[in-house]
């Protein structure tokens, strides 16, 4: 009686008023209110129930998957207002990035709609239509769907600093918001950037330039935006980014995009996501763009792109994202040179999340030159080389009960010379996101999304430096989307400057 009370409560009555939505035309809303307590969330089972309340659809499954579906949480942010018209589609996704496929008879009102398994595999590389990613706040804004966060402490702020931390400032980009803020070593916030024209999105990544201006991608609203350090606009640019941006010693920026083609060899009918590199003046135009898909083609045996499996059970709406880009690196060190030819400067060092590797390109050349982790890899995030020309990887790993962890490889051998994994199971997730940045004496920083926070580990792998978001308790906010650190050479000037008198 109280689970069959609680979904009633979920679903509230649809909304009367005819809210306004684009193209100035309109439809009806439902409501849904998920509670944050996890004693108070539904499970799958009982969001089938709902679904089947709400679209008048009828779901049938075998009684070991109806188990299944009762013992996985739905864990949603807070108030959602969907479309009526879309309440299919965003539920068919919230089954399918849980690893359930929906499937219908036909026809398909009348008919049970089966629901059963899909391998994780396939879940991976779908790329939904955006509409059924998003659900839609009390404002009609769509905010990001939020998977469960371990619990943990609400301290906020830096929470530990050791002697041995690195001296500098860190840059934090927020996660579900256009904003990010330098921190010194003691967690004072000195400056905080937000969109100047007021743009409702949020930033994948943002960087300060050689000459302190801050560069912010900004993929919801399909834009690179150049600020100064005093916050006010330089330029803006129209461009599908996708996680990332370096500046190259020239001035040009590298940067992260994507764009959806049909590769037959992928599938002859479903459009793919085909991932860039793109490089952009310093004044903000478009001068290249790179296909990684056609520089990986070139040399198909250094690092394959194969049609994903069981493409056949993926809904007819879904893309599907073979290759999964989602961080990218500039080589400019002579001594990772010295210790491996491969690493020529002014190559590009790509992760492949979906491809479970990271690669070399040589964009001159128009090639892969190199590749790395086939069969040692799990969902690698993010890479960078060290000065000493081994590779520092994040990975999101096989299981998310054990946690992400952090690699340093030889690339000769793909030897694994040191890792970090959380002492305890979970206790480090980092799904989909996070990001690492080698540091003086062997030390790397990383940033968890899924933890709203940043930490800094020594060779031992013991934490020198902790910050944990105040955005953490937030509902629908993880808090962190990256964090970089800055030597304090750089940022003191730009400081100076701003606080100058004019």
């Amino acid at each position: 009686m109280q689970a069959l009370l609680a979904l009633s409560a979920l679903l509230l009555a649809p909304v009367q008023e005819k809210l306004p939505i684009p193209e100035s035309s309109a439809e009806d809303f439902f409501i849904l209110n998920f509670s944050e307590d996890p004693r108070e969330q539904v499970s799958l089972l009982d969001f089938a129930r709902l679904t089947e309340e709400a679209t008048g659809l009828h779901f049938t499954y075998e009684p070991e998957i109806q188990a299944r579906l009762g013992s996985i949480k739905v864990v949603l942010p807070g108030l959602l207002r969907v479309p009526k018209t879309r309440f299919s589609g965003f539920a068919r996704f919230q089954f399918f990035v849980r690893g359930f496929g929906w499937f219908e008879g036909e026809p398909a009102r009348t008919s049970p709609v089966t629901i059963r398994p899909v391998p994780s595999s396939l879940v991976r590389v779908a790329f939904p239509p955006a509409e059924l990613v998003y659900g839609f706040d009390e404002q009609e804004h769509p905010e990001p769907v939020v998977f469960a966060q371990p619990a943990g402490t609400k301290l906020s702020g830096v929470v530990l600093r050791r002697p041995e931390a690195a001296q500098g400032y860190t840059l934090v980009t927020g996660l579900s918001k256009a904003e990010a803020i330098l921190i010194d070593l003691q967690g004072t916030e000195l400056r905080r950037w937000t969109d100047p024209e007021g743009c409702r999105g949020h930033w994948d990544q943002a960087t300060l330039l050689r000459n302190g201006d801050l560069l912010c991608l900004d993929p919801w609203n399909e834009t690179l935006l150049r600020l100064g350090f005093d916050g006010h606009s330089v330029w803006r640019l129209s461009l599908a980014v996708h996680h990332e941006a370096t500046e190259l010693p020239d001035g040009r920026i590298l940067v992260l995009a994507r764009r959806l083609r049909v590769i037959p060899a992928i599938d002859p009918s479903r459009r793919s996501v085909d991932h860039l590199v793109a490089v952009v003046s310093g004044d903000g135009r478009v001068l290249e763009e790179h296909s990684l898909y056609d520089l990986l083609q070139k040399e198909p045996v250094v690092l394959p792109v194969a049609r994903p499996r069981e493409l056949e059970n993926l809904p007819p709406d879904y893309g599907v994202d073979p290759m999964h880009a989602s961080s990218l690196s500039w080589l400019e060190s002579p001594g990772a040179q010295e210790k491996n030819p491969l690493l020529r400067s002014g190559r590009v060092l790509v992760t492949f999340r979906n491809l479970d590797s990271v690669a070399l390109v040589d964009l001159a050349e128009g090639r892969c030159v190199g590749a790395w982790g086939k069969g040692v890899l799990h969902h690698p995030h993010d890479a960078s080389f060290r000065e000493d020309g081994s590779l520092l990887v994040l990975e999101d790993g096989d299981d998310p009960r054990l946690g992400a962890r952090v690699l340093e490889l030889d690339p000769l051998t793909e030897h694994v010379r040191w890792e970090y994994r959380a002492p305890f199971p979970g206790a480090f997730p980092s799904s989909g996101r996070g990001t690492i940045q080698p540091l003086e004496e062997g030390h790397v920083l990383v940033g968890s999304s899924n933890l709203a926070e940043a930490f800094e580990l020594t060779r031992s792998g013991e934490p020198a430096w902790r910050y944990v978001s105040s955005s953490r308790p937030v509902p629908g906010v993880l808090g962190i989307q990256r964090v970089e650190h800055y030597e304090p050479g750089f940022i003191d000037p730009l400081l100076a400057s701003v606080q100058a008198p004019r």
